[in-house]
């Protein structure tokens, strides 16, 4: 009886708050007009991805939005988190060989559907290839080689294709954070590589995921209007001061460690440098990109400058390969591959190798 009882209150208590929240937000939509809310758009990582200690965030298992990127542009995560179909599974099929196709959103194929990106064009016209897409939208290198660690090795697979934009380098490696997602980040100490800033911390992720969540959340006006006017971002931890020296051996160990790992699997890596849409006008990645062929050089390893293609395309040829505006109310797509951009990046890809 006392156990009714205590079941019985709660409820009460559950549905009476319920009540106030639907009588609050009323009132808030009889006070407050639509027009204070100007950005009406959701990060796409608020609704396929969820917190990963490791990582930051990570695709959610078992995902399916048929409309994600528009009408019939779905995407699609399996039990793995990897956007394929079909779970992967730890041996490969006879006969077949296996690409991982490691990276950021340009390898996840933010802004078309589930058979547009370049990592799955790859496979379609080939009967023997299977590839396994582990592209993450945001991440930096050093969560695309953590994630390749963690989720790639148990793989079988023959090839790591492994993509950045520069940015993932240039920009991303010395954050500890992406916007309101915090992230790991390295540095060298005693000339090794120490991984900072895990587990990752939690609750600006759940926060994050509250205020830009597809659900109906998002059309509450009581909780923009807390948004806007009540919560308070927490203060960013320090940004690290990385200098050019210690960023190029963060690269350079993390780029040997990926190497080793890939040899302990008897598979093969190609560092993939994509374009994106900063490099049409602005030749600033040029030393970057001087500064990896002549580290992969040095150490014999293979690294593709789709740049140089990409350069090569007249200006409306250019035009053609990024997408030009966000998409419904997904914030993120522009400046992201066209289908025809994807089908370009796969076919220089198949060129090449």
């Amino acid at each position: 009886m006392k156990i009714l009882k205590i079941l019985k209150n709660g409820a009460l208590i559950l549905l009476i708050s319920i009540v106030m929240l639907l009588v609050l937000e009323g009132i808030a939509r009889l006070f407050i007009p639509s027009s204070n809310f100007k950005d009406q758009r959701v990060i796409a990582e608020t609704i396929h991805t969820e917190y990963d200690p490791l990582l930051g965030w990570n695709n959610k298992p078992n995902f399916h939005y048929k409309d994600m990127y528009g009408e019939n542009k779905p995407i699609t995560i399996n039990s793995q988190s990897f956007r394929n179909k079909k779970d992967t599974q730890i041996q490969k099929l006879a006969g077949k060989k296996r690409w991982l196709c490691v990276g950021d959103s340009f390898t996840l194929g933010f802004g078309v559907g589930d058979e547009e990106t370049w990592c799955s064009l790859l496979d379609q016209n080939n009967s023997n290839l299977e590839t396994v897409n582990l592209g993450q939208g945001g991440y930096g290198m050093d969560q695309s080689f953590l994630r390749y660690k963690r989720d790639g090795t148990p793989l079988d697979h023959d090839l790591v294709i492994f993509a950045f934009i520069t940015p993932d380098i240039a920009h991303r490696m010395f954050l500890n954070e992406l916007g309101d997602f915090p992230k790991p980040y390295f540095k060298m100490e005693k000339k090794k590589l120490s991984l900072k800033n895990t587990p990752v911390p939690r609750q600006p992720f759940i926060i994050r995921q509250l205020f830009g969540m597809r659900s109906n959340f998002k059309k509450s006006r009581l909780l923009r209007w807390i948004k806007k006017h009540v919560y308070k971002k927490p203060p960013a931890q320090k940004k690290e001061e990385i200098s050019p020296q210690e960023l190029a051996s963060i690269v350079m160990s993390m780029l040997a460690e990926l190497h080793q790992l890939a040899r302990e699997k008897s598979s093969h890596v190609v560092l993939v440098h994509l374009p994106f849409e900063g490099d049409i006008h602005d030749e600033s990645s040029g030393k970057l990109r001087r500064t990896l062929y002549s580290m992969a050089k040095q150490n014999e390893w293979d690294y593709l400058d789709l740049i140089q293609d990409f350069h090569k395309l007249s200006p409306e040829l250019k035009s053609k390969i990024f997408i030009k505006e966000d998409i419904g109310n997904i914030s993120g797509a522009k400046g992201h591959y066209t289908v025809e951009g994807n089908q370009f990046i796969a076919y220089l890809i198949n060129k090449h190798l």
